[in-house]
């Protein structure tokens, strides 16, 4: 009974981070994506657009090419 509540337990917490990453995600490409739509209504703010390009290439690669560094360990009790 013990292995079988961690093992919920553990698949909970990866639930959880992974909603986190999720939310993470879709905020910050949510930010990126009205910067750079502001950057392009005013034409003149070139630093701006680079800026949020450059974030929103960041971001995609630290979250969907690269996962296993965010990815939860799941640990079972024997």
């Amino acid at each position: 009974k013990v292995a079988r509540l961690s093992i919920i337990h553990a698949i909970i917490e990866h639930a959880r981070a992974s909603a986190y990453k999720i939310h993470t995600v879709v905020r910050l490409t949510y930010h990126y994506k009205n910067c750079i739509h502001q950057a392009a209504r005013t034409r003149y703010n070139m630093l701006q657009l680079l800026l949020s390009s450059l974030g929103l290439s960041l971001l995609s690669y630290l979250f969907i090419l690269q996962p296993h560094m965010y990815s939860t360990k799941f640990t079972y009790l024997k």
